[in-house]
């Protein structure tokens, strides 16, 4: 089942096609690549369609999505991966891994809990840039090019059922370092939704929407916005991070099923 799809860049010819994948567990086979549908893989496809190799990251119930970063700054993206697992089917794990492009993996930070998003710094004062993690309990970590842990902070709020997810980095109060974009809700709650009039009682709803930009030394909490009001009508959404050139003050979020834009 596919997770997401990046396009890696390859000097002197066709970008290769980089696949992340679900593992359903429901016992499908690829006979032609000898894939299974209890194993989560990255696949890496070339420009004419042909398979270059298949990376196994992990058992049924496990997903595995893939992102590109120039943490060197020297101009050439390397491919990540991060994992996480349906921790209700299967012991929780996960880890962030960089891959080569012969899919041999080759460095690695192992978790003791599912890595839901992974976002790469774009800009710092220094020619280092970092990954910034955040797993299912709230932890929010920051890794260097080697994968090596330098930081990591606690989130959690008082509700039990809040989950957070990382957008993108950008420098929104013009320090030239990166700060954190992130927004949270509360999810899939399974009771009578508090602003609705009438309804069932034991309807499921997400709420308490709120966007976050945390400082990159993970002190300070530079703006925080909620705007759940309107959400616990809905059945979900997405957040993203549109494309702009970075600077002071200059990215823009869309929600997926709404059409609102922000600017910070």
């Amino acid at each position: 089942m596919l997770q997401n799809i990046v396009i890696w860049p390859k000097k002197g010819g066709r970008p290769d096609i980089i696949i992340g994948t679900f593992s359903p567990g429901d016992g499908n086979h690829g006979m032609h690549n000898k894939t299974s549908g209890r194993q989560a893989y990255v696949i890496s496809v070339d420009g004419y369609g042909r398979i270059n190799w298949i990376t196994r990251m992990g058992g049924y119930y496990t997903g595995v999505r893939v992102l590109l970063a120039d943490l060197k700054a020297d101009g050439t993206p390397s491919l990540y991966a991060h994992k996480y697992t349906a921790y209700n089917y299967r012991d929780d794990e996960g880890g962030i891994y960089q891959i080569s492009r012969s899919g041999s993996i080759l460095k690695q930070f192992e978790a003791d809990d599912s890595i839901l998003s992974v976002i790469a710094g774009k800009s710092d004062r220094s020619s280092e840039r970092h990954l910034y993690a955040m797993d299912k309990k709230s932890n929010l970590f920051k890794l260097d090019n080697q994968l090596k842990l330098l930081q990591k902070k606690d989130l959690k709020a008082k509700s039990g059922s809040r989950e957070i997810r990382l957008v993108g980095a950008h420098d929104y109060d013009g320090d030239g370092v990166d700060d954190i974009l992130m927004y949270s809700f509360n999810r899939l709650l399974f009771a009578k939704n508090p602003l609705s009039v009438s309804g069932p009682k034991n309807k499921k709803f997400y709420s308490n929407l709120r966007f976050q930009i945390l400082s990159q030394d993970f002190t300070k909490w530079i703006k925080s916005v909620s705007i759940g009001k309107e959400w616990e009508k809905r059945n979900g959404f997405a957040v993203k991070d549109i494309d702009r050139p970075n600077g002071p003050y200059c990215a823009f979020m869309a929600l997926s099923d709404k059409v609102m834009l922000f600017n910070y």
